[in-house]
């Protein structure tokens, strides 16, 4: 979901590019990046179910991650860039280690530039985001 939307977002450039469909504040990714639970607890509660990822909601978590995206581009300046380490950090991610919160921070940095203000930049939007809720790496 954070994927997708950030691509959107960065296409169209454009933070509230659902309002066209239908506008949702809680998905606009210009908002703050601030983690929440993706666990849906009144799902949980409701229904017992084998499948771990039925209790699983997307959306919050996603739009997390597409707003801490959206917030490089800004503090950035650099639409091209962004792009750019969206999809460098999308062919680093692989099914076993990037399914997580953690994995996701590690293929996004591993994707930035070793040196320089991009993957300090990076770092500090997804602390900024995220907290001690996922396990941010240094940089290279």
């Amino acid at each position: 979901e954070g994927v997708a939307d950030a691509m959107a977002a960065l296409w169209l450039d454009d933070p509230r590019f659902l309002d066209a469909s239908f506008a949702l504040d809680s998905r606009a990714l210009d908002a703050d990046a601030v983690y929440v639970e993706s666990m849906d607890p009144e799902r949980a509660a409701a229904e017992a179910k084998d499948d771990l990822l039925y209790f699983y909601v997307p959306y919050s978590l996603g739009t997390v991650w597409a707003r801490t995206i959206w917030s490089i581009r800004v503090a950035a300046g650099d639409l091209e860039g962004t792009r750019a380490l969206l999809c460098r950090t999308v062919h680093a991610f692989d099914a076993e280690n990037n399914m997580n919160g953690d994995g996701c921070a590690a293929g996004l940095i591993a994707s930035t530039a070793a040196e320089g203000p991009e993957c300090l930049l990076v770092r500090d939007t997804l602390l900024e985001a995220f907290g001690s809720a996922v396990q941010v790496p240094p940089c290279p």
